[in-house]
């Protein structure tokens, strides 16, 4: 977590706290409506730094997502599943990345027109597509199981 996120989410904590410090102040009885007033205005307050914390994690999630990426569907060249003994059937997609790199993965979910990738179980393939269509089976195989075996470590 940022420090910056850190520091919002803190705010946001320490004015729910006084608000509801002002609102048990506001059951006692004197100064009901100064009481209830600034416990709305304190509540009010961690409610803005709460949402501003959330707006960071916004922020973040859109480079990549908590330790996940999106990218569209048409990115994808091939899913498909490891079938070399030792390799344990792992299922993996290689997909052009935003850069032009071709990349693997094995832990991923397809959905609608978006793939959502998880960056532990990520691998660099290869530069180019070129370079990807010279590339055997048993090396992409290879490398699914190792992108694997990264996101579980």
């Amino acid at each position: 977590m940022k420090v910056k996120k850190k520091i919002y989410r803190i705010c946001s904590f320490l004015y729910y706290l006084m608000a509801i410090i002002w609102y048990i102040l506001a059951i006692d009885g004197s100064n009901f409506v100064i009481s209830i007033s600034i416990g709305t205005m304190f509540s009010g307050i961690g409610t803005f730094m709460f949402v501003i914390s959330k707006e960071e994690d916004a922020k973040q999630g859109d480079k990549n997502m908590n330790g996940y990426r999106e990218l569209p569907i048409k990115n994808i060249l091939k899913e498909d599943c490891t079938t070399e003994p030792g390799w344990c059937n792992k299922h993996y997609v290689i997909y052009i990345d935003c850069d032009g790199e071709i990349r693997i993965n094995s832990n991923y979910i397809i959905y609608e027109d978006k793939v959502k990738l998880c960056q532990p179980y990520d691998r660099k393939l290869c530069d180019s597509l070129e370079e990807y269509k010279c590339l055997e089976l048993s090396y992409i195989e290879e490398q699914a199981y190792g992108a694997y075996m990264d996101g579980a470590r």
